[in-house]
């Protein structure tokens, strides 16, 4: 369960920092504060079905992926390279910080569509 809480409270730290990035001025030197990835979408979601298993809820990553469709309309993920690794990066200056996450996408097109008819 430490585990599951571990991982939950870091994929949320995560997407609070990629939420809230913000432009810097290009005369300040970035350098990198944090840097996340993960080995892919389909290796990420079998670590999620794991942890679930150790904390008491074997069905965490099917639950996970049951969101997932309804959140995208029975889409999922349509257009994304499940296989390749994707992460994030965190640069600051010292005062101020920028973000940027890396994907891999099979389809542009098709991930664009899915992401303008779910704008969560």
């Amino acid at each position: 369960m430490k585990n599951v809480k571990k991982l939950l409270l870091s994929v949320l730290t995560l997407g609070l920092l990629l939420a809230t990035a913000s432009v810097c001025p290009a005369q300040a030197e970035m350098k990198p504060l944090l840097t996340v990835s993960f080995s892919g979408y389909d290796k990420l979601m079998t670590s999620i079905g794991v942890f679930g298993r150790l904390g008491g809820n074997a069905d965490m990553g099917k639950g996970l992926e049951f969101m997932l469709q309804m959140m995208t309309q029975g889409r999922g993920v349509t257009g994304l390279d499940k296989s390749q690794p994707w992460g994030a990066v965190v640069l600051t200056d010292g005062q101020q910080f920028s973000s940027y996450g890396f994907i891999p996408v099979s389809d542009l097109k098709q991930l664009v569509e899915t992401a303008q008819k779910n704008p969560q």
